[in-house]
């Protein structure tokens, strides 16, 4: 199974920063997981929604905000 995460803000889709260290398991159902994804966004982007797709679907979205880089 192919898993990813993505950021839709602002109309806008970003995809995982593909030099970051990031996970990529896939979710079991049922289960956690934890780990870090990376994102270049614009400074712009406040908050937007985190979208955990599966098998080319979206599998499912948190709300989220962007905190501010530091």
């Amino acid at each position: 199974m192919l898993a990813t995460l993505k950021i839709k803000a602002d109309k806008k889709t970003y995809d995982v920063f593909p030099q970051g260290n990031n996970f990529g398991d896939v979710i079991e159902k049922g289960k956690k997981l934890t780990g870090s994804a990376y994102f270049e966004l614009p400074k712009s982007v406040k908050e937007g929604k985190l979208i955990y797709i599966q098998n080319k679907k979206d599998a499912a979205t948190w709300d989220i905000s962007i905190p501010k880089a530091e």
